[in-house]
């Protein structure tokens, strides 16, 4: 009984696990920059203290990633005799923001103040390979190499070298690592763990019982403990003793990440982990593949990645975790990827029940939600009903005597006052279905006057059916029955929203946007374009949408129409649809895409048919359902997507940098403390590049700049673009300004980022105006002296002799 019990323990922990891990989706996106790579793969990855990615690559160098360019340092045709190896092992960072880094010959600094590079040279050193470094929070830094362990100030001198032994003979050392309380440990291959003791400058063992070589590790604050990987033992939970000279130091090895090791050794050789920020799951990237462990009562439990990862074996190195709490692993086969979570739900329903009876995936063309049934109209199918629990599936069409004998067209409408769907029928009525279980039966049939085709339904607050014909509006009355039209000659309705001062907002096939209000006096709003829909939004504005992908919102007290830029389409692909969420967040369908946008600060997100959690041909049709979530149709499947509240914080503190200057197609890396730049009269043509560093989402920052001195007006920038461009700037000192958006579009203010001072050319300085005002006068004094000497010649062939001064006009004149 104990052992079923334990058993079925197991399984449910198993299972919350899988459900805790699920609840935020793990997005796989291969790196950005990759193809601007020297070399396709990654050995070890660091993110700076300004944001910057740094990759250590075998064979390529160094490489800088500012999201969107990536800038190279190493030894080739264009920077010779820079390093004296091109494969780089190891980086870290110091606290004066130097980028120390080992290579197979060679220890290196470089300077982000210049982007200068050093070589650490000295004879105990020398030119050996470099196994491991690490800066640590008193600004030393500590490098191993061929068994010993090296210290350095951060302006390179050595202020001390140890050997790294275990058991009387010298290791090599696999890691370093600084816990919270400062602490310096040393992982050792073929040895085990040493501890820094500053009071006596030595390193001292700690019992390691493993058998097997410590790779990393990393303190466990929450439970207590330190995880450390090992090279055969999978990961080990290593709590040590208040006495290092004792054998109590508690070394558990993890069954969970044994299990199957015998058949593949690969799994339990680790080379890299890390608890992520955000789920406080522990990533471990192995020999063949990255997994994923759940902590639970000081045990590791495993988590299926099979939902997010590329299948197969992997070719893995160490994992960092970025900022933002993103998880970064570098990569040989596959590339190197990034793992982001979202906490912005999307569930997907393919529907396999449709495919299997009818042969065609779903097309969800009007998805409505009652309860844990879904009712589905397609064009080939009619309409249906659907049950994700038991994958059961009914038709309007399997009921011939009663939902079968009405043409069902794609008009249906949730029911708010009672159980069912409005349905418009080809017959020129709206019925009234409910469903028993998976039984469709119709409640109520509603007959339009005149037979009109009806083409919009709409159900409001105050108990009223609204129908748009394709001439006419007619309100029914819900509660007692009464039908009677509104308004008659309309045209062809397309869409209807009721405000709450009962004004009818209507549009129309003709086209045109009007309003109808209580007092019966119609009036146009807007003409000229395609409309497709027609919502109001909580604060009481109505919005339409077009076929020409433009959005526009109309204020009823002001009667004013605006058009809202970040809301349309801006290469013109139609609307097909719109809704409106709880939270004041208008959804803006496309062909291909749907855009979560929010009014008041006009950030907005974009999601893809073909992102990874929908996955449809193109969508359909959306509408909100009843607990305010987002419905999605499309070929292939319909989706569920939460609205996104961090579109409604305010932009965080974005700061963009400026990464580099290209000058006539010479281009310069800037430097951290650079604020000011000098250019050459000759300097021609200006090019300068910068980055708010979100590297996962580089393509969809927008920035704009002014050049303060030059420029009046903001230059904006497409989403993606980072580059601004200066040609025959004169002589004088500029400010450039920046502002960028956050990865939702909303903008945050702009930052002074740089002074330029245009050096003048040499007929721009004060020596050469000089000259040039003596040459005008010198100039203008010869001209008048000139003038008057000819004057004087011809007054005395005038009359044979000299004139006098005041009989000349002009002398006279010139005199006064």
């Amino acid at each position: 009984m104990k052992g079923i019990l334990l058993k079925y323990c197991i399984f449910v922990i198993s299972f919350l696990i899988t459900l805790s891990v699920s609840a935020q989706q793990v997005v796989v996106t291969e790196l950005p920059t990759q193809k601007l790579l020297p070399v396709a793969h990654i050995h070890h990855i660091l993110q700076d203290s300004e944001g910057y990615m740094w990759y250590a690559t075998e064979g390529g160098g160094l490489c800088r990633d500012n999201g969107y360019q990536i800038d190279v340092f190493r030894s080739d045709l264009n920077t010779p005799n820079l390093l004296s190896s091109n494969d780089i092992t190891c980086l870290t960072e110091d606290n004066n923001h130097h980028i120390w880094f080992g290579t197979k010959r060679g220890l290196y600094k470089l300077d982000k103040r210049n982007y200068s590079i050093t070589e650490i040279t000295n004879k105990e050193l020398q030119q050996q390979a470099i196994n491991a470094i690490r800066a640590i929070h008193d600004g030393t830094i500590w490098v191993a190499a061929d068994g010993m362990i090296y210290h350095y100030s951060n302006d390179s001198k050595l202020l001390g070298s140890y050997p790294s032994q275990w058991k009387g003979h010298k290791q090599n050392v696999s890691d370093l690592y600084e816990d919270s309380k400062h602490t310096l440990w040393i992982m050792q291959w073929w040895g085990g763990l040493l501890e820094y003791h500053p009071a006596t400058d030595h390193f001292l063992p700690h019992p390691w019982t493993c058998g097997a070589s410590p790779t990393q590790m990393i303190e466990d604050a929450q439970n207590n403990c330190y995880w450390i990987a090992t090279w055969g033992k999978g990961v080990v939970r290593f709590t040590p003793s208040a006495n290092i000279q004792t054998d109590t130091d508690n070394c558990t090895l993890q069954p969970a990440t044994l299990e199957g090791s015998e058949h593949n050794p690969h799994k339990s050789q680790i080379l890299g982990l890390l608890k992520d920020s955000r789920q406080g799951v522990l990533w471990v990237s192995a020999m063949n593949d990255l997994y994923a462990y759940q902590i639970i009562n000081n045990k590791l439990h495993p988590v299926s990645t099979e939902a997010f990862l590329p299948k197969g074996k992997k070719i893995l190195d160490r994992i960092i975790e970025d900022r933002s709490g993103n998880v970064w692993v570098p990569g040989y086969s596959p590339h190197s990827f990034i793992l982001s979570f979202d906490s912005n739900k999307i569930k997907r329903y393919p529907t396999p029940a449709m495919s299997a009876i009818t042969g065609y995936p779903v097309i969800a063309d009007r998805t409505i939600r009652e309860e844990e049934y879904y009712w589905i109209w397609q064009g080939r199918t009619g309409l249906s009903l659907y049950h994700p629990a038991s994958e059961q599936i009914s038709f309007a069409s399997d009921f011939p005597n009663d939902t079968g004998k009405y043409h069902i067209i794609k008009c249906i409408e949730k029911c708010r006052t009672q159980p069912g769907i409005w349905a418009a029928s080809g017959n020129a009525c709206v019925v009234h279905l409910q469903h028993e279980s998976m039984k469709m039966k119709c409640i109520q049939e509603i007959r339009i006057p005149d037979a009109c085709q009806v083409r919009v339904l709409h159900e409001d607050d105050q108990g009223n059916l609204w129908i748009g014909t394709e001439n006419a509006i007619y309100q029914y009355s819900i509660s007692d029955g009464n039908m009677r039209r509104i308004h008659k000659d309309t045209g062809a309705i397309n869409g209807i929203a009721i405000s709450p001062d009962k004004a009818i907002y209507y549009i129309t096939e003709t086209p045109e946007f009007s309003c109808l209000p209580p007092d019966g006096q119609v009036h146009s709003i807007h003409k000229g374009e395609n409309y497709s829909s027609i919502i109001i939004s909580p604060d009481n504005k109505i919005w339409t949408a077009t076929l020409e992908g433009n959005v526009y919102s109309y204020h009823p007290q002001l009667q004013t129409l605006a058009r809202e830029d970040n809301a349309c389409n801006a290469n013109g692909d139609a609307v097909k649809s719109m809704t409106v969420d709880n939270l004041g967040h208008l959804w803006i369908l496309a062909d291909q895409y749907v855009k979560e946008y929010n009014p008041k600060n006009h950030s907005f997100r974009i999601l893809y048919n073909s992102d990874r959690f929908i996955q449809v041909d193109y969508f359909l049709s959306i509408g909100k359902i009843e607990n305010g979530t987002i419905c999605l149709g499309g070929i292939g499947a319909f989706c569920l997507a939460t609205p996104s509240p961090e579109l409604d914080q305010s932009p965080n503190d974005i700061k963009p940098v400026i990464s580099s200057i290209k000058t006539d197609g010479n281009r310069r890396i800037m430097g951290i403390d650079t604020q000011l730049i000098e250019l050459a009269p000759d300097n021609v043509n200006i090019e300068l590049s910068f980055s708010t560093l979100e590297h996962l989402h580089a393509g969809q920052i927008s920035y704009a700049y002014r050049l303060k001195g030059w420029d009046t007006n903001w230059n904006y920038l497409p989403p993606g673009i980072n580059t601004a461009y200066f040609t025959k700037l004169p002589k004088g000192n500029y400010t450039l300004e920046i502002k960028a958006t956050d990865i939702h579009g909303c903008w945050a203010q702009p930052v002074s980022c740089l002074q330029i001072h245009r050096l003048p050319a040499w007929y721009e300085t004060w020596w050469a105006y000089t000259l040039g005002i003596i040459s005008i006068i010198l100039v203008m004094t010869g001209s008048l002296k000139l003038y008057f000497n000819r004057l004087h010649k011809k007054t005395e062939r005038t009359d044979g002799r000299t004139a006098d001064a005041n009989e000349i006009p002009f002398l006279h004149e010139y005199q006064s």
